[in-house]
């Protein structure tokens, strides 16, 4: 691998706070590119993978405007061996899943980065209600979930 020079680091508090996928995503680039260097090991990033589903109540009628919450997130060893990108994406995502509602036909999409040994927990409300606990996984099978 050819040495990179290292450039400065870009100041995080100067990004805005509301920031579109396309411009968090261009960030994170940005801040990954200044941080490996000759020797550092490149963590594998799936970006952008999408957690799919539809939120429905007990009786199987889809229930629009619900949220999606994350509640928990941890990391295993292989999460931390990059700290400047698990922060990063780290935060990322807590915003992008809090930010997942469904639609009027109870559908949802929640776009997320995907890090070796981190993972999310969250749940979906709506009004006093609420779904089980479930893991973020990205999946190619739209998945149920019922609030009850």
């Amino acid at each position: 691998m050819t040495p990179v020079a290292l450039q400065a680091r870009p100041d995080l508090r100067k990004i805005p706070p509301m920031l579109t996928a396309r411009q968090m995503v261009a960030v994170l680039v940005a801040v990954c590119a200044t941080a490996f260097d000759a020797t550092a090991q490149e963590t594998p990033v799936r970006v952008l993978r999408p957690l799919l589903g539809k939120v429905i109540d007990d009786a199987g009628n889809a229930i629009a405007g619900a949220i999606l919450m994350c509640h928990r997130s941890s990391s295993s060893s292989a999460g931390k061996r990059d700290p400047v990108l698990n922060t990063i994406a780290s935060r990322m995502n807590w915003r992008w899943i809090g930010t997942t509602a469904t639609d009027k036909d109870g559908k949802f999409a929640c776009y997320f980065i995907e890090l070796p040994g981190r993972s999310y927990g969250a749940r979906f409300r709506h009004t006093n209600k609420q779904s089980l606990d479930f893991q973020v996984v990205a999946n190619d099978s739209p998945m149920t979930i019922t609030i009850k």
